[in-house]
């Protein structure tokens, strides 16, 4: 999924790894000026935190 995340102008990109209900990973890298996104995300996370307990 592409938008702008962080309000800054540029692109970001959110990625999703599916492993399985309790083993994703989701990833999100900031877009640059020269439309490129940054080598490493700015922030990483399962969603598995959001499931009832």
């Amino acid at each position: 999924m592409c938008g702008d995340f962080d309000g800054d102008g540029a692109a970001d990109l959110a990625v999703r790894t599916y492993r399985g209900e309790t083993k994703d990973t989701v990833a999100v890298y900031r877009g640059t000026k020269k439309g490129l996104v940054e080598r490493a995300p700015a922030v990483t996370f399962s969603t598995s935190e959001f499931l009832p307990r």
